[in-house]
């Protein structure tokens, strides 16, 4: 769902959503897999159990502040036995959206902790299904595991151990850096 900038008024503009919204079942569904990789999550194409959005998005001058509170559940595949878990993220917004050739995005240096919340919108819209990826992905575990922290089992009596076959040795190729040597 794009939002024009000149739709966004300084007082705000509050935008609600939920499951019945395309671009926050789009959002959740990027969490599932990585572009480019083979599909192992058994829920790949699902949508999300629950999902609800509130954003305000506050235009000021060029930039846009989107605030606001996410909360998705979304049942997906342990990233190690395989079995079904489901995983919940929430929690506040605040991002900071720049329009292109800002002196940040221009600028050569490190950044500081307060620019990390800081994206660049493409000067006529802003996207709010790549808000909330952007969002969903900073939340979101590296790797989805049975009994890690905020991972539900679905059948907790099952243990979480790698498929069978899973350690054995499929077809190797030669390691080209194994005849390196450091130096002494």
């Amino acid at each position: 769902m794009r939002i024009l900038l000149e739709q966004i008024m300084p007082a705000g503009l509050e935008i609600t959503a939920d499951l019945s919204d395309v671009w926050v079942v789009a959002a959740a569904i990027s969490l599932r897999s990585t572009p480019g990789e083979p599909q192992l999550d058994p829920h790949g194409d699902e949508p999300p159990e629950a999902a609800s959005v509130r954003l305000t998005l506050e235009r000021l001058g060029d930039q846009v502040k989107v605030g606001g509170e996410t909360a998705i559940t979304l049942v997906r595949g342990c990233d190690r036995c395989g079995a079904s878990v489901r995983i919940c993220l929430e929690g506040p917004i605040d991002m900071h959206f720049n329009p292109p050739g800002d002196l940040i995005a221009d600028s050569d240096h490190g950044l500081a902790s307060d620019e990390l919340d800081v994206g660049w919108h493409d000067g006529q819209a802003i996207d709010l299904c790549a808000v909330l990826t952007e969002q969903l992905s900073l939340w979101a575990p590296d790797v989805v595991r049975c009994g890690d922290p905020g991972v539900i089992q679905l059948k907790p009596d099952e243990p979480c151990t790698l498929p069978d076959g899973a350690l054995e040795e499929g077809t190797s190729t030669r390691n080209p850096f194994a005849g390196l040597r450091l130096p002494e």
